[in-house]
């Protein structure tokens, strides 16, 4: 609900908050008073002209200058603005990810696949893709930016396109959704109005993405589609990813409506007139219309179901990164600078609860993969576009052999049973790829189950969570005395792996957890889940205290425990293990004065560099996480010795915008190379 009176009360908030000079939180202010006033009204002026200012003084003129023009493009606002002049601007893009290119270039019948790939069909694995020739590892053999998507992220993102929001967005005109310029709210409007205008209830779910494919074609072309299916088998024929055909041919299970909701949906549909009107729905009776439109639902969402992906970041900055490296650094206290995305999420949301999934969308080429658990593709969101799913191979793949992708469930971090429940009722079928063909026995998944007995050594899968003797031993009468001297202190050590047992912030306690963490290396094998999450929250804790030798012991067990699994092929957790022992080591050297030796800083550089090397891999050259090496790199040698990435060069800005928070006209000089790192 638009409210003049409330605009302007979140905007007065704002200068009160501008005038202690606290430019991020006035603009989040600003951006709240942008979103809630009428369209047109001085308050929505008022409100865009502060937010002009506000990314002046936080380093960002290029968006200042877009609202200072739908300013004064105003006829009744052109008093306030008097002049504008932005002689030149900054460039504050600190990082912006490379353009990816397809290894080979493109296949002449699928555009976002590589020409050394092609699309076979058979009966028992459907359509799939064989590499057409040797393929090196770290190639792009896909490339799919998504038509058909449902943003998660309102705050963030835009509500159409679900890019990272540019900081001169324009709210609805009804709402307070969020859109990055006028092309995007106008693309948006049929859906927009069915999900924040009408009955229709939103929950990002399979049926707000069937209704997003269902309003973007006309009824004609929805009704030709389906009029003339292409075989799945015809595998050989120019191939659309944006047509409705491509929805079509993708695998389907039956979807049934127990709870009326399509029906619901459809209602609400019937309600948004316009797009009755102009997607040629006019002359149709409306019992017709609903039926139609109801089986249209009912026939994406079946497709849905198997085949819909979620963007989500990666790679994820370490600035908002959840894992071990991005912990440590924080908790050392290591400032690590904004690229230039995490800057616009940070003043974007004033909460810095930024969700990792931003959208749920259809890829109908990258559908065409078939899962295993042990992939041979790798997939992530790397490219300039960060809608863009780009799939690489993760190894060396010959000629012939089938790529394939990962559904979610992985060998080494799902044990078999969980990967095979989890696709059966994600994906409904059951997993025969070479780790699952063992059912459980192949040696990664017995390191996550088994236990290692404490008299003969074999590893077993344990019957209760007291017994440390496998079945051999159990009969055994000769070790039936000892193991009752030993079971109790077992016990004891396997109760201590409980994480909520300990006061991680006691400095007393890190010599009893090793000495947990070494009795329980007898018992489990590197990789078990339960002692992976101890020893990550004891390496925290030793790092944050200052116990750097447990900690060094924690790190090799960690990074060692990621290499054993993963060593065959790239992935991110192969990398990240890699990443935390250059993490440490920089951590030590900051803390530790003495290890800031010649020799472990040319170490500490040829660490980085198989580092950068396996990063290159997933997400190829000049990836944020080269970024960041750079910046981690300056942690530990200094400024002078590592040349940074992007130094913008000094603006002046020049305008007698009227604002009410007491910004005048007159001539401002940004020194960009100051605040490059942090935008202002």
């Amino acid at each position: 609900m638009k409210s003049e009176e409330r605009s302007v009360t979140l905007r007065n908030e704002g200068n009160a908050l501008y005038k202690k000079g606290l430019n991020k939180q006035a603009i989040q202010k600003y951006f709240s008073a942008l979103d809630i006033a009428p369209q047109d009204s001085a308050a929505y002026f008022q409100a865009m002209s502060n937010i002009a200012v506000a990314l002046i003084n936080l380093g960002f003129p290029q968006y200042a200058k877009q609202h200072l023009n739908r300013i004064s493009e105003k006829s009744t606002h052109t008093g306030k603005l008097k002049q504008i002049e932005i002689l030149s601007y900054a460039n504050s893009e600190l990082f912006v990810p490379p353009r990816q290119h397809l290894y080979k270039g493109h296949n002449k019948f699928y555009a976002e696949l590589s020409s050394a790939v092609k699309v076979g069909y058979s009966r028992e694995r459907g359509r799939h893709l064989i590499a057409a020739e040797d393929i090196p590892a770290g190639s792009v053999i896909g490339l799919e930016e998504p038509t058909f998507l449902v943003a998660t992220r309102r705050l963030t993102n835009c509500s159409h396109c679900a890019r990272i929001l540019p900081l001169s967005y324009i709210p609805c005109e009804e709402c307070d959704a969020r859109f990055c310029n006028e092309e995007c709210r106008g693309a948006s409007e049929y859906f927009h109005w069915l999900m924040r205008h009408t009955t229709y209830v939103p929950d990002h779910s399979a049926l707000d993405l069937a209704a997003r494919v269902t309003m973007h074609f006309t009824r004609e072309e929805l009704e030709s589609a389906f009029a003339s299916q292409v075989d799945r088998a015809d595998v050989a024929i120019p191939f659309d990813s944006k047509s409705f055909t491509s929805i079509l041919r993708l695998q389907e299970q039956n979807f049934d409506d127990h709870n009326a909701s399509v029906s619901s949906a459809a209602d609400s549909i019937l309600k948004c007139t316009k797009f009755l009107e102009n997607m040629g729905y006019k002359e149709c009776a409306v019992e017709n219309t609903k039926q139609f439109l109801v089986s249209t639902l009912k026939s994406i969402i079946g497709r849905i179901e198997l085949n819909a992906h979620l963007i989500y970041h990666d790679p994820c900055e370490w600035i908002l990164g959840k894992h071990l490296a991005s912990r440590l650094l924080i908790d050392a206290g290591i400032t690590l600078k904004h690229s230039f995305n995490t800057k616009r999420l940070e003043i974007l949301d004033s909460s810095n609860d930024i969700g990792d999934i931003v959208a749920v969308c259809l890829l109908p080429v990258a559908s065409i993969a078939n899962h295993s658990c042990v992939p041979n593709l790798i997939t992530s969101f790397s490219d300039k576009d960060e809608r863009c799913l780009v799939i690489r191979t993760s190894r060396d793949v010959f000629s012939g052999e089938e790529l394939l992708h990962n559904y979610g469930p992985m060998l080494g971090i799902h044990s078999y049973e969980k990967r095979q429940v989890r696709l059966q009722n994600d994906f409904r079928f059951t997993c025969r790829c070479e780790a699952c063909v063992m059912r459980g026995l192949h040696p990664v998944d017995r390191r996550l189950e088994c236990r290692i007995c404490c008299f003969c050594q074999a590893d077993f899968v344990p019957n209760n969570p007291v017994e440390f003797r496998c079945p051999s031993c159990a009969l055994d009468k000769n070790v039936k005395h000892a193991y009752r001297t030993i079971q109790e202190e077992l016990s004891k050590m396997d109760a201590a792996l409980e994480v909520e047992k300990w006061d991680w912030n006691n400095d007393g306690i890190h010599d009893e957890v090793f000495k947990v963490f070494e009795k329980s290396l007898k018992v489990y094998y590197m990789g078990h889940r339960r002692l992976e999450d101890f020893v990550e929250r004891a390496c925290l804790a030793a790092v944050k205290t200052g116990y750097f030798e447990y900690a060094e012991k924690y790190i090799t067990f960690l990074s060692g425990l990621r290499k054993l699994i993963f060593g065959g092929s790239y992935c991110s957790f192969l990398a990240n293990a890699s990443l935390l022992t250059v993490v440490f080591e920089i951590i030590r050297m900051k803390n530790v004065p003495r290890m800031r030796s010649k020799i472990r800083l040319r170490d500490l550089k040829r660490m980085v560099s198989v580092v950068r090397s396996t990063f290159n891999k997933i997400y190829g050259l000049g990836s944020v996480r080269d970024y960041e090496l750079n910046l981690l790199l300056e942690q530990a040698v200094g400024p002078q010795a590592i040349s940074l990435i992007l130094v913008p060069s000094s603006c002046y800005v020049y305008s007698t915008l009227y604002s009410d928070h007491g910004g005048a006209g007159k001539w401002i000089h940004l020194d960009c190379q100051q605040e490059a790192g942090v935008g202002g």
